[in-house]
């Protein structure tokens, strides 16, 4: 059976690669960069890219000279658009360069130095307008955030990997009986200075007890091998983060105490401590993206209902009266009007169903079951299968409620499009923290190892939502075998509950 799960690590996008994904998408353009400027080098860097150019201009690779593009120093403008024949020189040859005709760009710069750039290309002949240039305005800080976050998550792996280890052997007092040449150069202190010292003194007072806990958990039971995190002061002041390992080799006589093996941690901690602040500003980040995209789907939905839907609606009513007055009158095109009107019926079905599918209806009262059960009878409808729901999540956070709502309609707009699928079950539990999400069909199913070689691409809104789902924390896949189905399955954590 073929499984497709989360990307491997070697394609994983980043969280700059969702984001810039989801910029392409939402201006549909035909290329969305992020863009470094390094003032030093005076250089810009492509850092990520979505979309179907290829020129090495427009996807991560080497620095290129600022001199390229006619610059000389940063471009900190406001955001601004540029059209080949409309445009300083340096712009318009690297528009022709690339092979496009319109570009867009919003500078992010928060002093003298390095800045970044927001990015967008379109190959057709469509200006861009003040509506996208309002919308890429927003997302260019979102982008840098996103930078940023991933900085912080690079220097926790680098400071973790630095961290050394230094040995001393105690007795039961806490004074040292060795100590190897790293012991006090560790903590800022000279070997010998330690001689003297006890080290319960040098122990943060809130930790001592940790560390007595620690030593007598050993002496009662020497082959425990407990391991401890305290603060120990240091030579020149200030507290050192320490990460120590005991052992109680008292009755080896080549040995005669506890040995301690233990290591300056400061800068992995602080880094974690950095690295918890990047996760939080990855969870804004991912819930400012869905809550930015819900106001343009309730926007969308809105303009539907007022006006399209309204003069269809109007439309089918006129059709209707026309259709009775020739059907009175025996008229030979009553039949042709009676039909057309009720195609425009269901054209007005149609678009009923797409502004739920835009903007769902307030979760509440009911919350997720109720809305889910009514999205999956209106799928079941026009997909021709059965379906059986079963929600069991009780109240969630919105952001929560949303992604799993989204998640499942997508997975069931994908069978009633695709898998001719008699039978339909959606099971969505909740349990220790996370919302598990499982819907399965017995349709005609496809080859996911087929599916990557010839190419093709899983649908895109799934894999936008995949990608969504994997930056919260979660995980998903899709099992399939030609003939006997398909299941989606999705985990994602609760947060802020």
């Amino acid at each position: 059976m073929g499984t497709i799960q989360a990307m491997p690590e070697s394609t994983q996008g980043s969280l700059v690669d969702v984001l810039v994904d989801y910029v392409r998408i939402l201006l549909g353009v035909d290329q969305a960069t992020v863009i470094e400027w390094r003032a030093d080098a005076r250089t810009f860097q492509v850092l990520a890219a979505s979309g179907s150019l290829t020129h090495t201009e427009v996807v991560p690779g080497d620095p290129i000279d600022a001199a390229v593009y006619g610059l000389t120093t940063a471009p900190r403008s406001a955001p601004s658009t540029v059209s080949v024949g409309d445009g300083p020189s340096g712009m318009v040859a690297f528009l022709e360069r690339v092979g496009a005709r319109h570009h867009l760009s919003v500078p992010v710069f928060d002093g003298p130095g390095d800045g970044w750039i927001l990015e967008a290309l379109r190959v057709d002949d469509v200006a861009f307008g003040d509506a996208e240039l309002a919308a890429a305005t927003m997302l260019a800080p979102l982008a840098v955030t996103a930078i940023r976050a991933e900085h912080s998550e690079r220097y926790f792996r680098a400071v973790t990997e630095r961290a050394r280890d230094a040995v001393v052997v105690l007795d039961a007092e806490g004074r040292m009986l060795y100590r190897n040449p790293s012991a006090g150069s560790v903590l800022g202190w000279r070997n010998e200075d330690l001689g003297s010292i006890s080290s319960f003194e040098l122990i943060h007072a809130a930790d001592v007890d940790t560390v007595r806990a620690a030593f007598a958990e050993i002496v009662a039971d020497p082959s425990r091998r407990p391991v401890v995190k305290v603060r120990v002061q240091r030579r020149e002041g200030g507290w050192s983060h320490v990460e120590a390992a005991l052992t109680n080799l008292t009755d080896d006589p080549a040995v005669g105490g506890i040995v301690v093996n233990y290591r300056d941690v400061t800068e992995a901690v602080e880094a974690a401590a950095r690295l918890r602040e990047s996760e939080r500003l990855r969870r804004e980040l991912l819930l400012s993206l869905l809550s930015a995209e819900q106001q343009e789907r309730a926007r969308l939905a809105g303009d539907l209902h007022d006006d399209t839907l309204q003069v269809m609606i109007a439309a089918q009513y006129r059709m209707q009266m026309v259709g009775h007055e020739l059907t009175r009158e025996g008229h030979p095109r009553a039949e042709l009007v009676t039909r057309t009107g009720a195609d425009l019926g269901q054209a007005i079905g149609r678009a009923r169903l797409l502004m739920f599918e835009l903007d769902p209806p307030d979760m509440a009262p009911g919350g997720l079951a109720a809305a889910l059960s009514a999205l999956a009878g209106v799928e079941a409808s026009e997909g021709g299968f059965a379906v059986e729901v079963e929600v069991t999540t009780g109240d969630l956070p919105d952001a929560t409620r949303r992604l799993c709502y989204r998640t499942v309609r997508e997975a069931l707009t994908n069978v009633r499009r695709h898998a001719k699928a008699a039978h339909v079950n959606v099971r969505v539990e909740r349990a220790n923290g996370y919302v598990t999400g499982v819907i399965t069909d017995d349709g005609d199913g496809f080859d996911i190892a087929v599916l990557h070689s010839d190419g093709r691409r899983l649908h895109l809104g799934l894999r936008a939502l995949g990608a969504r789902i994997e930056q919260t924390g979660g995980t998903w896949r899709i099992d399939s075998t030609p003939g006997q189905g398909s299941t989606l399955v999705f985990e994602v954590p609760v947060h802020g509950a």
